[in-house]
């Protein structure tokens, strides 16, 4: 094809015309044969017509020399039949039959068995009987030695006089019964047989390509004679003149300076040279203000060949780069602009192979340095585009570039600036946006998208209609007009909605200025302040309870005055009525009294003291032990109990007869609320609270403690009277059946053996108490010493949903699982776990808290997500429960399948990150 193309016209127009000459003779003479055949066969029929005429005469003819008049039918008349004579009717038809074609008159029941249809024959008859308006048939088929033949048919139909010697037999000449005993009982117009004729493929091929071969000399000579004729009238009046054209073009693309003489014919080709006469005029005028153009541009400009070599270079350009435009024509556009990266100072790819192979416009990076011919350095933008021709052919590239020296500087120190400011922005704690004069968000930073789960483009342009609750909004924008109308700074503490629970903010919220001091924005700074808000009531509560200890105490102290005047008279009376029963009697009921009185005031100072009043290095696990048959006793036969203790349980520094009051305390108050039946479960282990535990619980120290866990499955604790359980005198029991002093005595024991004390209740599920006791600094030291270095956590690369409606304790069990490599879903209720569980079907563990919100707890979540998983086709998903409520004690059925993984609250990450690594590989109950 590449030859081709380099062929001359004059040679293209010729090949073109020879191509087109044989193209058309090849189709002629296809067609022309194809024609022939058609001719030949259009005969074939057409003598095959004249037989059927000449057969169905021959056939009336019979009819009345014969049958009608009366001559005698015998083996010599028998011999005019039609079917004996056929072949003697046509000459030509004759001549047909010696060339292999086969004539008969057959039938499905002939007299003469060699009349007897074949298969293709059969098809016909059956086609015409079939079709009854059709008068004839061609078709070709394939004998069984697989030779081609035509085969044309038409139907015999029985006609009047046809009925002598086909209808009732008993109707026909006796001669004809006497010889044929077939072929009767035919109806007028019933088909019995056809004409057939079988005539080979070949003989119809031979006698078309004879007439085709004769007739063929006749056109080659003709399309010669032709051909040559048109070649040299071309010749003469086209092509000679096209290749002097051709000439003279080729001299004016090499650049020589050529006058093309005006052209006084007035046919196309004369046109053509003084059009183009008039172009190179044209082109040398574009030429000289293409050039005044290219040296007036401000920017600087270099254009090359094809080839990458530099054709046109501006003045801007050569100042540049160093190079004069003689200097430069004809080198390598790469010699003359030298580019590097202004920050690592590595050469930069230049952009010419990649324009020129390509056809794409490149543009260089901001920090891009050019390099001139003396060594200056100048800091550059530019765009490299193809120059295409009107074909869309690449002949070069233009480069453009300027000085953006100064610009880059003030551009760098904005980026730095800017980039700075983004940092801060993003990296800051508070929630930040900023919002122009029409309310629409222009900027917020990282905290905000976070704090209500939006993307940038959802929200800038946009104004808090578009994007938020319709109260939300409208809080927002209040502030925002306030701030805009008194040009003022606003702080105000705003309540904004999040997952777990609402959030406390304090927002500082101020204009923002232009140079003439016109408000432009207003940007708002908000700060979570919900941990420091828990933190105070924390305090105020641990506050309260210290005024009311101090006020028992006063009370219990002055009270103890009194009790002791009181008491000691009542000795002395006693004395003095000794001999009179009834008023001795009333004496003993007053100090009976008077006793209790002293019991509660104990109990009063105990709850108030700060410091214990023996200290002792206890084993909480002895004392439990040795109290077990009294706790049996006092809670009742009816109810269960059950004592898990620790192996190695660390020693605590306590007053044991307090512990015992404290535990016992605890047993009856967990017996009442059962009414008497039910279970109850103490349990003790080894727990080291850690500073997110303590962040989270004011008034307690990190470090290692004994845990005591009292718990029972009665009626519960409601959240808004948990606060109070600890006061004095404040009790949930029917008047008259408690002192309310049971709890503020645990509470004082707690305080004063420097521990801590929390409660977990749930309303119709029970109540879980946990005393944290220090363990004791001796055995503390001497452990440590001999426990020696902690052994790393195991980790893993697992995905685990983590589920607990208390926010605090969803982020920091996610901290403590990422930082051991897992991958971590959370989820506030049973109903948000599940939604997560059906699209993120790969999560490998369930960490659930046991009590939630929403009508799901965690046992019930646990049994739903495993169906679910487990009907999706995914392998057994782990489940491991925690909860503030002992994990030894079975409250209800549905919790016995998961209660034997439970982890206890609170934990610290080298427990959960243990019982995570048992539960996944399968060595702990799941």
């Amino acid at each position: 094809m590449k030859k081709f193309k380099d062929w001359s016209i004059q040679s293209k127009l010729f090949a073109v015309l020879g191509v087109l000459f044989f193209m058309v003779l090849i189709l002629g003479a296809l067609w022309h044969y194809q024609s022939s055949k058609e001719e030949t066969l259009d005969r074939v029929v057409a003598e095959a017509r004249t037989v059927r005429a000449v057969l169905m005469a021959t056939r009336r003819v019979y009819q009345h020399q014969f049958v009608d008049s009366g001559i005698p039918l015998n083996e010599k008349t028998l011999g005019f039949l039609p079917a004996h004579s056929l072949n003697r009717i046509s000459a030509d038809f004759k001549n047909w039959i010696d060339s292999g074609l086969v004539f008969n008159n057959v039938s499905d029941r002939p007299r003469n068995p060699d009349n007897r249809a074949d298969v293709i024959e059969m098809q016909a008859i059956r086609y015409f009987r079939e079709h009854r308006e059709e008068k004839e048939r061609l078709v070709s088929f394939d004998n069984a030695q697989g030779e081609t033949f035509f085969h044309y048919s038409q139907p015999i139909l029985i006609e009047k006089f046809c009925l002598k010697c086909h209808g009732r037999r008993e109707d026909a000449p006796p001669t004809i019964q006497k010889l044929y005993t077939d072929a009767y009982d035919y109806k007028l117009g019933e088909i019995r047989g056809i004409l057939s004729i079988k005539l080979p493929v070949d003989i119809v091929n031979r006698a078309a390509m004879q007439r085709f071969l004769k007739e063929l000399s006749f056109f080659v000579v003709f399309f010669v004679i032709l051909y040559f004729l048109i070649q040299y009238l071309l010749r003469q009046l086209v092509t000679q003149r096209l290749c002097r054209l051709n000439h003279n073009a080729q001299r004016i693309t090499a650049g020589n300076n050529v006058e093309l003489p005006a052209n006084d014919s007035m046919d196309e080709i004369g046109q053509l040279e003084n059009s183009l006469n008039d172009m190179v005029n044209k082109i040398r005028q574009r030429e000289q203000d293409l050039v005044i153009t290219l040296n007036s541009i401000g920017d600087a400009v270099i254009a090359t060949d094809a080839d990458g070599n530099v054709t046109r270079l501006n003045p801007v350009a050569e100042q540049l780069t160093g190079w004069s435009l003689q200097e430069a024509q004809r080198r390598p556009v790469k010699t003359i602009f030298s580019i590097i990266d202004s920050t690592t100072r590595k050469s930069v790819e230049n952009p010419v192979e990649k324009v020129i192979s390509s056809g794409e416009i490149v543009y260089l990076a901001n920090h891009t340095t050019l390099i001139s011919k003396d060594g200056t350095e100048y800091q550059i933008t530019d765009s490299a585009a193809p120059i295409r021709n009107g074909e869309e052919c690449i002949q070069g590239m233009v480069l453009v570039f300027n000085d953006v020296t100064e610009q880059y500087q003030l551009r760098r120190e904005a980026a730095e600036n800017l980039r700075n400011l983004q940092a801060i922005m993003n990296h800051s704690p508070a929630v930040i946006c900023v919002r122009d004069v029409d309310g629409l968000y222009t900027f917020v930073n990282k905290q905000f998208k976070q704090l209500f789960h939006i993307q940038q483009k959802d929200i800038i342009g946009k104004r808090p209609h578009d994007v938020f609750p319709k109260q939300i909004a409208d809080e927002m924008q209040c502030s925002h007009k306030a701030v805009l109308t008194m040009g003022q700074t606003q702080k105000l503490e705003e309540i904004v909605p999040h997952k777990d629970e609402p959030h406390h903010y304090v927002s500082i919220k101020f204009p923002l200025l232009d140079s003439d001091d016109n408000i432009y924005a207003v940007c708002s700074i908000s700060t979570d302040i919900t941990d420091l808000k828990k933190q105070e009531e924390q305090v105020r509560r641990s506050q309260k309870m210290d005024v009311i200890g101090q006020l028992a105490g006063g009370i219990a102290h002055d009270f103890n005055n009194v009790l002791t005047i009181i008491m000691g008279n009542l000795e002395l009376l006693k004395r003095q009525v000794a001999d009179n029963d009834k008023t001795l009697k009333r004496v003993e009921s007053i100090g009976k009294a008077g006793q209790r009185a002293v019991d509660l005031t104990k109990q009063l100072l105990s709850f108030s003291r700060n410091q214990p009043t023996v200290k002792t290095v206890t084993d909480i696990n002895q004392l439990i032990n040795e109290m077990e048959s009294l706790i049996v006793r006092a809670v009742t036969p009816e109810v269960k109990v059950v004592a898990q203790y620790a192996d190695n349980l660390w020693l605590t520094q306590i007053d044991p007869g307090n512990f015992e009051d404290s535990l016992l305390n605890l047993c009856i108050n967990a017996r009442d609320a059962m009414a008497g039946h039910g279970h109850l479960a103490i349990e003790t282990r080894n727990v080291t609270l850690d500073t997110n535990y303590c962040r989270q619980n004011p008034g307690i120290t990190a470090g290692d403690y004994v845990e005591l866990t009292v718990s029972d499955n009665g009626v519960g604790i409601a959240q808004e009277l948990q606060e109070r359980i600890f006061e004095p005198f404040y009790t949930t029991k029917e008047q008259g059946k408690g002192t309310g002093l049971g709890l503020a005595m645990v509470f004082g024991f707690v305080k004063r053996s420097r521990g801590h004390i929390k409660c977990y209740s749930e309303v119709g599920v029970g109540t879980t108490f946990h005393l944290y006791l220090p363990r004791a600094e001796g055995e503390t030291k001497q452990s440590e010493q001999n426990g020696g270095q902690a052994e790393p956590l195991p980790h893993g690369t697992e995905s685990i949903l983590v589920v607990d409606d208390e926010s605090d304790l969803v982020e920091l069990a996610r901290d403590f699982l990422a930082a051991l490599g897992y991958k971590v879903y959370v989820a506030s209720d049973g109903k948000q776990a599940l939604e997560i569980l059906a699209k993120e079907q790969t999560i490998d563990l369930l960490f659930s808290d046991v009590v939630m919100p929403g009508g799901l707890n965690g046992y019930q979540l646990a049994e739903q997500a495993t169906t679910l998983l487990k009907n999706a086709g995914h392998p057994e998903l782990k489940v491991l429960l925690t909860s503030g409520y002992t994990g030894k004690a079975v409250f209800h059925d549905e919790q016995e399948l998961f209660q034997a993984s439970l982890l206890g609250k609170p934990y610290n990450q080298a427990e959960l990150a243990i019982r995570v690594r048992e539960i996944l590989d399968g060595t702990g109950m799941s």
